[in-house]
């Protein structure tokens, strides 16, 4: 998958899912902002944090962050030359529940064992 351009939009345009790979050297500001649908983030590299509801996530590669539908975030690019890159797939909460209802579980905050981010063992 190649890196396509940026995307600044906030809705989605399909009724299923999205997913986009992008690499940015340079990135506008991002306000904070939510969404009605699920976001999955796949960290690929550059210097990076996330606040999601208030909490903060410094990203490592490899790293994968969830974002419920309606939760407050917003992203943080430090201009250190080293490229954004990650690879953002969107879900509409009507075709999760369709296709996997119980993948719903890992993005509901209500669960004592939510998170945002999965950080996998380095030897993953």
């Amino acid at each position: 998958m190649c890196a396509q351009s940026f995307d600044p939009r906030q809705t989605m345009r399909r009724n299923d899912f999205e997913i986009f790979h992008y690499k940015n050297s340079e990135l506008p500001n991002v306000a904070v902002h939510h969404h009605d649908f699920y976001e999955v983030y796949l960290f690929l590299g550059g210097s990076v944090e996330y606040r999601v509801e208030g909490q903060i996530f410094r990203l490592q590669r490899g790293d994968v962050l969830l974002i419920n539908p309606m939760e407050l975030h917003q992203v943080s690019v430090e201009s250190d030359g080293q490229p954004y890159e990650r690879i953002v797939l969107w879900i509409e909460p009507d075709y999760l529940a369709r296709h996997g209802s119980e993948l719903t579980r890992c993005f509901d905050p209500s669960l004592p064992t939510h998170v945002n981010l999965l950080r996998p063992a380095p030897q993953q």
